[in-house]
């Protein structure tokens, strides 16, 4: 993951700026750019952790003439896909192409489709976009949400971060928002885009913030949203091989990388899935990393080595402790910037962690499995 920042209006200064960068180093270890636009009314800056391109993959990223510059978080999938469709489309596209990274092609789509490109990506992002001809920022969150976009805005300044710490580290004071308290308290999030700080907000998945700099005017509109148009002549052997090419075609696609890419494995079935197939893709063993506890009611290790050896995988185990936790607590909450309502994100810092030192940069999982295929009995409520 990387880190992203921007702020429009009268508090941007390169100081402000470099400070909400600083807070967002650990999302990008590996370099950090900031760029002041033209009579400093506008701003943009990158931590950055290499994963396609690691030399060109430069942010913030330009057309050429600077006309709109671009920080993102996250990966377009189909990018090889989307950089042939740009070249047939302008052949002299190609001979002026900088980088091999899948920032470019969003820079280009965004550059020359404008909102109406987010229909063609198929990823998981977070960025921002300043266009310099008609001085209006974007800033996109994924149709899901995977990747965390916050902001605030008081009518004269915009200012987005890919954490709530960083924005306030542009001044804005940290106060509590008692109703997203209370909702945290009841429901275990917070509805819509609020969050528990005042004033600071959620950019909703799926949609996307235009920001006119001359009006001072900020809309927030919605681009994506599931559509279910089921199939009743569908067959059960039909569904299963739709979902097996679904499954297979996007795993092909989330395995590009110029780093090894390593996977989450619990031993259940959405994380045993993902590694099975990635198994059947790589022509070497694949490496898996599990999470467990040195207590039987609730170590499912046994499960994970069991489904990594019947596929020829290497396994990896963590198995934090209660000291482990005592220590870690702070950093945790810390890193979070707000509670989280499951217990889990105890021993996945610490799997994280394991992954990270293990020198593999891209991890895959079953994330969201439950809520797609009713894992849970209230999702079928």
């Amino acid at each position: 993951m990387c880190g992203i920042a921007s702020i429009v209006g009268p508090l941007c200064e390169r100081n402000t700026l470099e400070r909400m960068v600083s807070v967002l180093g650990h999302r990008g270890p590996d370099g950090t750019n900031i760029w002041m636009g033209t009579e400093e009314k506008v701003a943009l800056g990158h931590t950055k952790l290499s994963v396609i391109d690691p030399k060109g993959n430069n942010q913030p990223m330009f057309t050429s003439g600077k006309r709109m510059v671009l920080v993102y978080n996250g990966e377009i999938y189909n990018y090889l896909e989307l950089q042939n469709e740009l070249y047939s489309s302008l052949s002299s596209m190609r001979d002026n192409w900088k980088t091999s990274s899948d920032t470019e092609v969003l820079l280009y789509i965004m550059s020359r489709m404008g909102i109406d490109g987010l229909k063609k990506l198929n990823g998981m992002y977070a960025f921002v976009a300043w266009d310099e001809r008609y001085n209006k920022l974007y800033a996109v969150r994924d149709r899901l949400g995977i990747k965390p976009l916050y902001y605030y805005f008081d009518g004269e300044n915009l200012i987005t971060a890919s954490e709530i710490k960083a924005i306030l580290k542009a001044g804005v004071a940290p106060q509590m928002d008692l109703e997203g308290v209370s909702q945290f308290v009841e429901l275990q999030y917070c509805l819509n885009d609020r969050t528990m700080f005042k004033g600071i907000k959620k950019l909703l998945p799926g949609h996307y913030l235009e920001y006119d700099y001359y009006t001072k005017s900020l809309k927030c509109e919605k681009y994506w949203d599931i559509a279910v148009d089921a199939d009743t002549e569908y067959n059960e052997e039909k569904y299963i091989e739709e979902i097996s090419f679904l499954l297979t075609d996007a795993m092909q696609m989330q395995l590009r990388s110029d780093y090894p890419v390593g996977f989450h494995l619990s031993g259940g079935l959405d994380s045993s899935t993902i590694c099975y197939l990635a198994s059947r893709l790589k022509s070497t063993p694949i490496k898996t990393f599990t999470g467990g506890f040195k207590v039987d009611n609730y170590d499912e290790s046994h499960h994970a080595k069991t489904m990594a050896d019947s596929i020829g995988a290497l396994n990896f185990t963590t198995f934090p402790s209660s000291e482990d936790l005592r220590e870690s607590f702070k950093k945790i909450i810390y890193m979070l910037d707000e509670p989280v309502a499951g217990a889990a994100i105890f021993p996945q810092y610490f799997l994280s962690k394991l992954i990270s030192e293990s020198g593999v940069r891209v991890a895959l999982g079953g994330q969201g499995g439950d809520e797609l295929f009713c894992g849970y009995a209230r999702y079928l409520i």
